[in-house]
């Protein structure tokens, strides 16, 4: 939370592709990162997977700042597909990529994955809308902006440490 300016969060993707593609996907991501002005970003991982993890800031107070997010994750998960990558590569399909599943996997193979999850969870009571999800706006949608209150608030990074068991 130190190195983030207060009032934004720090957000990390995960992609990969054939290591073939990868230098292709690093100047991608540098590029990605200039045009959408995330100067902070960076990215690193595990080369010789084709598995990269990207960290930077975002802030969610206004429309603006959701719609370059929006713009930016439009951005990487149509270069990452153009490339044969996959869209997450240790982490799970969250809101944010759930959008994107049909352009990774085709409609075909989206459609079976409907079918299985009405078999398994005919209710869809289970993860709703988190991996599968026909909303193609649900990644800029009830997103949580991170007011500034104090300087000792504003470092919280949220990962529960200092809550009790």
């Amino acid at each position: 939370g130190a190195v983030r300016k207060a009032g934004t969060s720090v957000l990390l993707e995960d992609v990969a592709v054939p290591v073939q593609n990868l230098a292709k996907l690093c100047n991608g991501i540098n590029e990605m990162f200039t045009k959408f002005d995330y100067h902070d970003g960076s990215a690193f991982g595990h080369a010789l997977e084709g598995n990269l993890h990207l960290v930077f800031t975002q802030g969610f107070e206004t429309p603006e700042e959701v719609q370059r997010y929006a713009d930016m994750m439009d951005h990487l998960c149509h270069m990452v597909v153009d490339l044969e990558g996959s869209l997450k590569a240790e982490h799970g399909t969250g809101r944010n990529v759930a959008p994107y599943v049909e352009l990774e996997w085709g409609k075909k193979a989206t459609e079976v994955m409907w079918e299985l999850k009405g078999l398994f969870d005919p209710e869809f009571l289970l993860n709703p809308g988190v991996v599968l999800n026909k909303n193609p706006t649900i990644h800029k949608e009830n997103l949580k902006p991170l007011p500034v209150a104090h300087g000792v608030v504003d470092t919280c990074m949220e990962c529960g440490f200092c809550e009790s068991a």
